[in-house]
């Protein structure tokens, strides 16, 4: 039993040994935990502008929020590194450095509805996200607000603002019937210039409702008191909101 136990301890090592060993040319390896921080961040990408990225993108994404969270101290990711404490470094910094130092050996190749990364010009790993599915299990991660440059954010107290205004509103005008009938999930952008936009579910457009129409003048009161252009949130709505194009 002794010997069982240290042939299966043995082999687990080797498995998660194997796991880390990626591809690798000329002696440089990429380690696991870029593999991880790099999946992390094209899906945090995808959800706030519903594409996948080039590394360009990723890395200015990541450069963002790292100049958001430090209040937009630093000129530049360069002069933020000569501060930072190296032991306080979390993987969105450590990804942009990575990406920064190997610009020649990673590249992005996006095609129809999926990504695929290469290192050293050999195929590595391969993005493919389910919209839907995404939405399903976490809709809250798709709340984003974006200024009028495009630029987009996550805002916790702006979003819990503004979830008391949807319940309020909902409340209103969503009537006892229709909380009886069927909701469907979907994915709404909402500018102040352009009004409502629907993004998932797919070749579907919502109709006017008084509910949605009461929601617009809220958030567009909410949107221009906090200087910003337009919000990206998962609602549910009555089934009978949509038609087909």
């Amino acid at each position: 039993m002794k010997r069982f136990l240290v042939y299966a301890i043995t082999g687990l090592f080797l498995v998660i040994y194997s796991c880390k060993s990626l591809p690798s040319e000329g002696g440089n390896s990429i380690d696991y935990d870029f593999k991880f921080d790099l999946y992390s961040h094209v899906k945090w990408y995808y959800r706030a502008n519903l594409k996948y990225p080039s590394v360009e993108e990723l890395k200015n994404f990541c450069w963002k929020m790292i100049d958001d969270a430090n209040d937009n101290t630093f000129s530049s990711f360069s002069d933020f590194e000569k501060s930072i404490n190296k032991k306080k470094r979390t993987g969105r910094e450590d990804l942009l450095q990575y990406l920064s130092m190997h610009k020649d050996d990673i590249s992005f190749e996006i095609k129809n509805e999926s990504m695929d990364v290469f290192w050293k010009g050999k195929k590595w790993m391969k993005f493919k996200f389910d919209l839907c599915e995404m939405i399903k299990k976490k809709s809250s991660l798709f709340t984003y607000f974006y200024n009028s440059s495009g630029y987009c954010s996550k805002d916790f107290d702006y979003e819990e603002e503004f979830y008391i205004i949807r319940k309020e509103i909902r409340d209103k005008y969503v009537t006892d019937t229709m909380q009886r009938s069927k909701f469907q999930p979907c994915l709404l952008r909402y500018d102040r210039d352009r009004g409502y936009q629907l993004y998932s579910p797919s070749k579907s457009r919502i109709k006017q409702s008084i509910y949605l129409n009461k929601l617009g003048c809220a958030l567009d009161t909410f949107l221009l008191n906090r200087d910003i252009q337009m919000i990206q949130f998962v609602t549910k709505l009555p089934e009978d909101y949509f038609s087909k194009e």
